[in-house]
């Protein structure tokens, strides 16, 4: 792949003639453009006359956009040329939303839902659904051996999250962060998860999805 277009498709932040390189990077003209982000599945109201002047409020021309309404066409266009070029983003290796715990659930429910899940990890919300942290199953186990010891002695069920979880935060990454980078974040932790411009978390990516889309890869 191109080293222009790959560092189009996952560069951070915008620079000077951004827009208007990637749209022609992808052939498109303004009008055509103007469509797709109105008929995009969070449409964009946009017209061509902003269009370009946003594309030559880049080059300096001094004109007054929206900075917001800027920003959604550049994560439009890199989408569009992250599915061009096959590029895998945080958001196409997740499997979907986040299985949740909660602070205060019983801790012996929680372990019964990774069980049956197959989950060695979830990260924890508090009541206002704030992340919070996680729990893995090392964190039960420490717990159990501690009972085991005898320096637990609360009986199983009335043990909560709270008392076997740990503080830290499973890392978050933009739903356009890049294969490489979520790799790089799971050599060191359990998970990763995925939010969207807002903030708003979208999906959850751990290193089983990683290894699985590793083999895909090797089939195609």
């Amino acid at each position: 792949m191109d080293d222009r277009i790959r560092k189009l498709a996952t560069m951070e932040v915008p620079g000077p003639r951004t827009i208007r390189e990637m749209r022609t990077t992808l052939g498109l003209g303004q009008g055509e453009l103007v469509r797709l982000l109105r008929t995009a599945h969070d449409p964009i109201e946009i017209s061509q006359s902003y269009l370009s002047k946003i594309e030559r409020a880049e080059e300096g021309a001094g004109y007054p956009v929206s900075y917001r309404t800027f920003l959604a066409v550049f994560r439009f266009l890199q989408r569009k040329l992250q599915e061009r070029e096959r590029i895998d983003t945080a958001i196409s290796l997740s499997k979907g939303m986040p299985v949740w715990a909660k602070v205060n659930e019983p801790l012996d429910a929680v372990v019964a839902r990774m069980k049956d899940n197959a989950f060695s990890q979830l990260p924890v919300v508090d009541a206002r659904r704030k992340n919070v942290g996680r729990i893995t199953e090392r964190c039960v186990v420490d717990l159990y051996e501690r009972a085991l010891r005898g320096e637990e002695r609360r009986p199983v069920d009335k043990l909560r999250v709270k008392d076997a979880m740990i503080a830290e935060r499973f890392p978050r990454v933009r739903e356009d962060a890049t294969m490489l980078d979520v790799a790089h974040l799971l050599e060191s932790h359990e998970a990763v998860l995925v939010k969207d411009v807002d903030g708003a978390t979208t999906g959850i990516v751990t290193r089983a999805d990683l290894m699985a889309r590793f083999v895909e890869k090797g089939k195609e």
